[in-house]
């Protein structure tokens, strides 16, 4: 097994874990993303409706989490395939 194979096959592996942590824990992920964004736009001072309008959506975390899984996984594929 090459070095390149064994890199790919666990960075994807750590990617695919991520993407799990984040679906499975998206309602805290969320939670902290809108506090942070929140806390930003109020330093920026937007007004209330600003502010609501900006903050991020469940389904922008379940799309980046997603993104992660489907990533991890050609990541994988590819470092088992190049062990051929």
């Amino acid at each position: 097994m090459s070095a390149f194979s064994l890199a790919n096959l666990a960075f994807g592996v750590a990617v695919v874990l991520i993407g799990a942590v984040l679906l499975v824990s998206r309602a805290r992920v969320l939670r902290f993303v809108r506090g942070r964004f929140d806390k930003v736009y109020r330093e920026h001072q937007f007004s209330e409706e600003e502010i609501a309008r900006r903050l991020p959506t469940m389904s922008v975390v379940v799309v980046v989490a997603c993104g992660f899984a489907v990533f991890g996984t050609a990541l994988i594929v590819i470092g088992a395939v190049s062990t051929r």
